[in-house]
């Protein structure tokens, strides 16, 4: 009885021993596994990062000229009215009402300029964000899909190698009794 009593504590501390190796290779290797899918979030993270930045400093720069193109309109806009107003003041008389009809005619014209100009531009702006998002998602969910296989595949690799490490336990615990 002393014999199998050593035999089965030998055999309890064999499987013990094996058991916190193959614990720590699993745990080795999980955490290889997530530092690998940490860094490739942090790339991907980056890649979008530099991406929003790029869109934005375009933003940036289309909406400043876009407001230097208004300044300069309106700045000659001014002139023209500066011009104008000093030959009304020498005849108020004769030429208000035409004076006032022009700057009216002028300033819708100028107005709706202004009016379909902002509405392009938003427009662009629209679509190239809307393009941008569904480049996004679209490269999103490919990450996703590829974390969810790669995750899938090394579960279904722990797996087989716990069966098997049990079958070989299971069998070795067998021929002992036997």
């Amino acid at each position: 009885m002393d014999v199998i009593e050593q035999r089965s504590d030998r055999f309890m501390d064999l499987i013990e021993q094996r058991t916190v190796r193959f614990m720590d290779v699993i745990e080795q290797r999980s955490d290889r596994f997530m530092d690998m899918i940490e860094q490739r979030s942090d790339r991907f993270m980056g890649v979008i990062e530099q991406r929003s930045d790029r869109f934005e400093d375009v933003i940036e720069q289309r909406s400043d000229r876009f407001m230097g193109v208004i300044e300069q309109r309106s700045v000659r806009f001014m002139g023209i009215i500066e011009q104008r107003s000093d030959r009304f003041i020498d005849s108020i008389e004769q030429r208000s009402d035409r004076f006032m009809d022009v700057i009216e005619q002028r300033s819708d014209r100028f107005m709706d300029e202004i009016e379909q100009r902002s509405d392009r531009f938003m427009d662009l702006i629209e679509q190239r964000t809307v393009r941008f998002m569904d480049v996004i998602e679209q490269r999103s969910g490919r990450f996703m899909v590829v974390i969810g296989q790669r995750s899938d595949r090394f579960m279904d690799a722990i797996e087989q190698r716990l069966d098997r490490f049990m079958g070989v336990i299971e069998q070795r615990s067998t021929d002992l009794w036997v």
